[in-house]
């Protein structure tokens, strides 16, 4: 998208309004990837702010908002998230926004809450497909928080907003389907070896490893103890939370047959934050009356410190040595092992390039699959397609074979042979 100008056209999983904002701040750098790891830096920052008006929201008198805010800033998964270009970080400041706004709207039903609500729920859409889970979270609150004076007018003019923001890309709606990564799913036609019961085992016994490696078990037992408590009191805002934790990773242990990532938690963890933050002013609060402490300051430091003291481990290593962080296995391949972490690029195009002065011009086959090895090369190799020529096509690991026989007429170059290039499992023809 990028490359072509084309900033309408189909892209993977319908990360549109996240390419676009790529697209405004690329120049800032010389390197493109610090230029994307800038704006996530500033997706996350949204997320974090988000967070903390999401625990003043829910709970005015109480200072959570600040612990919550704390919490945000160390907890393992959105500093992993926003230390990279992801796309995940923007969604959850969204979502945790949508969240934020139904409940002004039910308190206040005021316009700037509707229009608000309804600019967040288009820019969720807009962020990812995945974002259109979170169209349910007013219909949710409604239904929950509803006070007899609450109106349905306001939501309904807030999705009529949705809908308009969301309309310069709706057309491109069925074609999102077709990419692999939306396909993989109950209701693919396509056959399976792995049976979808199989996979929602696998996928919830991963769910738990990440909560536990990336949101720590500390911060896990804050938040469900303040949720139960606040269920056994029969809080509506509790049953709302509730039903929000489960909502992601329902949805996705219900229809989906693929691979799961941690990152997908992170739309649910301002949730689970704001909780764990809640708890611990609670408990501070508790044992403060209970020993007479006159400094409650001291006492919130050290039940602080005691909950984020994995976190706070975690981070260390991961910001010394990123490569012996403590990463889950399938985490591990995608940010250090495997080819989606991009080592290996760099020199990847300096090779390119090496061949293209030598040469003249050059063809380059790549995999057909989204990721370093297609709009990685096309953005650092931009001001070279006059003399490197990229193409791809499927499987291109099985075909490299066959491609040595057939590629020579494609190719420009002054020598007979086929050149390969491995970056992890990713490969490149030459």
């Amino acid at each position: 998208m990028l490359v072509t100008g084309n900033f309408l056209q189909g892209t993977a999983a319908g990360k549109f309004l996240y390419i676009w904002l790529i697209a405004l701040v690329i120049n800032l750098a010389n390197d493109p990837l610090v230029a994307a790891r800038i704006l996530s830096i500033g997706t996350g920052l949204i997320s974090g702010i988000a967070t903390f008006y999401l625990a003043r929201t829910l709970w005015p008198d109480s200072n959570s908002a600040w612990l919550a805010a704390l919490i945000y800033v160390f907890l393992p998964l959105p500093l992993i998230c926003e230390r990279m270009a992801l796309v995940d970080s923007l969604l959850a400041g969204l979502a945790t926004l949508i969240l934020i706004f139904s409940i002004k709207l039910i308190r206040d039903a005021s316009k700037a809450s509707s229009y608000a609500l309804g600019l967040c729920l288009g820019l969720a859409y807009l962020t990812k497909l995945s974002g259109f889970i979170y169209w349910v979270i007013p219909i949710l609150a409604f239904i929950i928080l509803k006070e007899q004076k609450s109106t349905i007018k306001p939501f309904i003019y807030s999705y009529l907003i949705a809908f308009l923001v969301a309309s310069p890309t709706i057309f491109e709606l069925p074609k999102q389907f077709l990419y692999e990564a939306a396909v993989r799913s109950v209701f693919n036609p396509i056959a399976s070896q792995v049976s979808a019961s199989d996979w929602r085992m696998y996928s919830l016994g991963e769910t738990w490893v990440d909560l536990m490696t990336y949101v720590t078990w500390p911060i896990l037992l804050l938040a469900l103890t303040r949720l139960g408590y606040e269920l056994l009191s029969k809080a509506r805002q509790a049953i709302l939370l509730a039903v929000l934790l489960l909502l992601t990773p329902g949805v996705y242990l219900l229809l989906a047959k693929d691979v799961w990532f941690s990152r997908y938690l992170l739309p649910i963890v301002p949730i689970i934050i704001v909780l764990a933050a809640r708890a611990i002013n609670d408990w501070v609060l508790i044992v403060g009356e209970s020993t007479r402490l006159r400094s409650k300051g001291v006492w919130l430091s050290f039940v602080c410190l005691l909950a984020m003291l994995p976190s706070l481990i975690f981070d260390y290593r991961l910001i010394t040595n990123p490569s012996e962080a403590p990463f889950t296995v399938i985490d591990r391949w995608q940010y250090v092992t495997g080819w989606p972490a991009g080592y290996g690029l760099a020199e990847v195009v300096t090779r390119l390039r090496q061949e293209a002065g030598t040469k003249g011009e050059i063809t380059v086959i790549t995999g057909s699959h989204p990721g370093p090895t297609q709009e990685g090369l096309r953005l650092y190799l931009d001001n070279h397609m006059s003399t490197i020529k990229l193409k791809s096509i499927h499987h291109l690991k099985f075909c490299i074979n066959r491609l040595r026989r057939r590629l020579n007429p494609l190719c420009y170059c002054s020598t007979s042979r086929l050149t390969t290039i491995g970056m992890g499992q990713a490969h490149l023809a030459l």
